[in-house]
């Protein structure tokens, strides 16, 4: 799992507790598929609340087969990074 969004300045906090929260949920969590149990690990990535960035490293997750996105916190970022997303079927 992605977690994408601002990482420094006036977003910090709000980062560092969302990103606790899933590696709460995550640590809590048993899925299985197919009978096997489905390990989650969240990667936590600074889109600088920018388009531009934020679509450039969208498309590197993508690549490298990311299962799913929490985030982005704006606008601004998740608009252009959702269709990276839903062209390559990342929920």
């Amino acid at each position: 799992m992605l977690l994408r969004m601002p990482l420094e300045k006036v977003h910090r906090e709000k980062a560092f507790l969302k990103a606790r929260g899933a590696r709460l949920r995550f640590a809590t969590s048993l899925l299985l598929i197919g009978g096997k149990p489905v390990h989650f690990m969240l990667d936590s990535q600074d889109d600088m609340g920018d388009p531009k960035a934020a679509t450039t490293a969208t498309q590197k997750r993508v690549d490298d087969n990311v299962a799913g996105v929490i985030g982005h916190l704006n606008s601004g970022a998740t608009l252009p990074a959702s269709k990276v997303y839903s062209d390559a079927g990342v929920p």
